[in-house]
C-alpha cells in the first residue's frame, strides 16, 4: 500500500503455489493494481534448471513441501497473461510491457494518480503437468 500511495510500479517474481495466497495478495493490493503473469513451465524444465539440486533433495526426502514434488501447485485460473519457456523471452517481455501500459492507461483514465502493478510470475511445478483440483 505504501508503494501504491507513492505511485511506484513494482514487479515481483515469486512462486506462490496456492490460489488462496495469490487471491490474498490481489485483495491486499487491489485488483485494479494487480497483474498476474503465469510462466507455465513443466516440472521437468524446472528440475533441469535447478543448479542447487533442490528437486533432487526433495525427492530424497531432505526437503519437505517442495512445490511440485511433495506439495501441490495450483495453476492460476485466470492469469492476466500466460507464457511458457517455448516463447522467446523478448516476446514475453514486450507483451508484459504492453499489458502494463494498457493496464496503467485504464487505471489512469478512471482515477487521478499512478498505479502500482504487481506482476507475479509462477512456474507450473506439478509432477505430471496437470492441474490441482479445486
Amino acid at each position: 500500500k505504501l508503494m501504491l500511495d507513492a505511485g511506484v510500479i513494482v514487479m515481483t517474481a515469486f512462486i506462490s503455489p496456492f490460489r488462496q495466497e495469490r487471491e490474498m495478495a490481489k485483495n491486499l493490493i487491489g485488483s485494479d493494481h494487480y497483474v498476474e503473469v503465469f510462466v507455465n513451465t513443466p516440472l521437468s524444465i524446472c528440475e533441469q534448471r535447478d543448479v542447487k539440486g533442490l528437486y533432487t533433495q526433495a525427492r530424497e526426502g531432505k526437503i519437505p513441501n517442495m512445490t511440485g514434488v511433495n506439495s501441490p501447485y495450483e495453476k492460476p485460473c485466470n492469469a492476466d497473461y500466460e507464457t511458457s519457456p517455448d516463447n522467446p523471452v523478448s516476446t514475453t517481455v514486450n507483451d508484459i510491457i504492453k499489458l502494463i501500459q494498457f493496464t496503467e492507461w485504464l487505471w489512469q483514465s478512471m482515477t487521478i494518480g499512478q498505479p502500482l502493478i504487481v506482476v507475479a510470475l509462477y512456474a507450473d511445478r506439478n509432477q505430471n503437468g496437470g492441474e490441482v483440483d479445486d
